[in-house]
């Protein structure tokens, strides 16, 4: 990260943005002289908000909403001051792989996210970035090469992060009305529904996901098609469903995994090239296939993995950095041929291995950069392909990979790596096998 001034993104201004009723902040900017455009889900449920100048501890009274966008996550505040705009760039014109930076307020500074445009989703309302943003950038802009604006930052992930179109932004700049006080404004329908979604996400934090479900059914009843409360909402039902494996409350779990799944499917009934929402949903039943013995329903077990192979598909398709999503596909494909060994069909088999192999590399070489020691998910790849190697019948390489996951001591506290490297070491020993790589 690299602290911003205003000579970084020539005189604009940015202002930090706090919901003085939750405490949680986001980030705004200047899109008229006295208008800051940003996230309405930085703002809801606010009857109060400050909008700042971090360089020189400005502060603007917000007056009240003159637009708004509840689809695209979007607000236009009336501010009583005056401050420099943002040029507006043509967001249609962007070119995949071009120089995007993102501008946000964390911690009381201005800070940046260099990274690379990927492709536009959504009917080309959103754009998808590589510029690692955090919750903090909310409603920040997304500039290109020339330092215009072409977004508005609204949504941040491990390898790909969104933002709304600054053409969506700027039509609704045409639409500006009178002023509407936030009170009167936080009362709409669509607005409560972003104010539920809000609460969520703290529940979520908490691990209090019951309550975060029940906040997440008020959003959708109240805004049936948002995109993102489906996603959120399948998540903590598919964390409730793990904490309830633990328990071995097998059908509260697997009834809560399927009630995911339906989730994830119509947030991509929704928007069907959102790589996010297949890769929740190929989790999801791959976590499912696994609470089902394959004595109980092994068909239903293997046509799980199956079709969680088909949306890790989808996900490599849209956005390929995605190196969990080619662990969590080799994974898959590992299951399912052991799903498979008591049949004959053992070149069928053997090609889920081989796949399986392909896939947990690949993974491996786009973290190359990541240490083990400083990366748990750079040690699951590992372990995930020592896994394929025993089941293969590499003892001495899946010893080897073990050993490698087991140096990051974050990863081993929730893992079964060292039961696993154990385990390799015994049938070595017992097999007179010496066991290097």
């Amino acid at each position: 990260m690299q602290q911003c001034n205003e000579e970084t993104y020539n005189q604009p201004m940015i202002v930090s943005i706090k919901n003085k009723v939750s405490g949680t902040s986001g980030t705004g900017f200047f899109v008229r002289e006295n208008l800051i455009a940003t996230n309405i889900h930085c703002i809801a449920g606010a009857t109060s908000v400050s909008a700042k100048l971090l360089d020189s501890n400005t502060e603007y009274d917000v007056e009240g909403v003159v637009a708004f966008d509840d689809k695209n996550d979007l607000v236009i505040l009336k501010v009583s001051g005056i401050g420099t705009r943002f040029r507006i760039g043509n967001s249609d014109m962007i070119k995949k792989g071009e120089f995007v930076q993102a501008i946000g307020c964390i911690d009381g500074k201005y800070e940046t996210k260099e990274g690379v445009y990927h492709r536009s989703v959504n009917n080309g309302q959103w754009l998808q970035t590589t510029a690692d943003t955090e919750d903090g950038y909310s409603g920040g802009p997304l500039l290109d090469g020339k330092g215009l604006f072409i977004g508005v930052n609204f949504g941040s992930g491990k390898y790909y992060s969104a933002a709304v179109t600054s053409n969506i932004l700027n039509g609704l700049l045409s639409q500006t009305n009178e002023i509407e006080t936030l009170t009167q404004w936080q009362n709409r329908k669509q607005i409560k529904a972003y104010d539920y979604l809000v609460k969520s996400k703290r529940k979520i934090k908490t691990k209090h996901y019951t309550e975060a479900i029940d906040n997440l059914d008020k959003t959708i009843r109240k805004h049936p098609n948002y995109i993102i409360a489906y996603i959120n909402r399948g998540d903590a039902r598919k964390s409730l469903a793990v904490s309830k494996i633990d328990e071995e409350a097998l059908v509260e779990a697997q009834q809560l995994l399927r009630s995911a799944i339906d989730d994830y499917t119509e947030a991509i009934r929704l928007c069907p090239d959102f790589s996010t929402a297949y890769k929740a949903r190929g989790t999801a039943k791959s976590v499912l296939s696994q609470s089902i013995t394959a004595e109980s329903d092994p068909s239903e077990k293997q046509q799980l993995l199956k079709h969680a192979i088909y949306d890790f598909d989808e996900v490599i398709r849209l956005s390929p950095a995605h190196a969990d999503t080619y662990n969590n596909r080799a994974d898959a494909q590992l299951h399912l041929a052991k799903s498979e060994s008591e049949s004959e069909n053992t070149e069928k088999i053997q090609e889920w291995y081989k796949n399986a192999m392909i896939d947990i590399n690949i993974a491996i070489e786009q973290h190359s950069n990541n240490p083990i020691e400083e990366d748990p998910n750079t040690a699951l790849f590992y372990h995930t392909r020592g896994e394929i190697k025993e089941a293969m019948g590499n003892l001495s390489g899946a010893k080897y990979d073990f050993q490698e996951a087991i140096k990051n001591t974050e990863y081993i506290k929730d893992s079964t790596v060292s039961d696993d490297l154990k385990r390799v070491k015994d049938k070595l020993t017992n097999d007179g096998v010496n066991g290097t790589n």
